[in-house]
């Protein structure tokens, strides 16, 4: 783990203690990088929706096994 010094407007980092529901302001800031990590992830991941072919033969042969 990593230490960092940030500056942050105080209101709203009370915000995000009161939305996690965390019980530090440092664990309201490490929930909130993972959630913008994860909706990044996620955006991403959409964003291939549609890009790859996919074999239907090749799965269904999968799940007969």
């Amino acid at each position: 783990m990593a230490k960092t010094t940030v500056t942050l407007d105080a209101k709203l980092v009370q915000k995000l203690v009161e939305i996690s529901e965390a019980k530090t302001k440092t664990a309201a800031v490490a929930w909130a990088v993972r959630e913008q990590v994860r909706r990044e992830k996620l955006k991403r991941l959409a964003g291939l929706l549609g890009t790859v072919d996919v074999d239907a033969e090749v799965i269904r042969a999968g799940d007969e096994c």
